[in-house]
């Protein structure tokens, strides 16, 4: 594959590990207060 569509990938990957890792920490300080 290229490198782009490597890149875009990873970039999509990312995105949806960080959301991920967001929605869990929002959650989480919401259940807290």
């Amino acid at each position: 594959m290229s490198f782009a569509a490597w890149s875009a990938i990873f970039m999509t990957l990312i995105g949806a590990v960080s959301g991920a890792i967001l929605g869990t920490i929002s959650s989480r300080n919401k259940s807290k207060n």
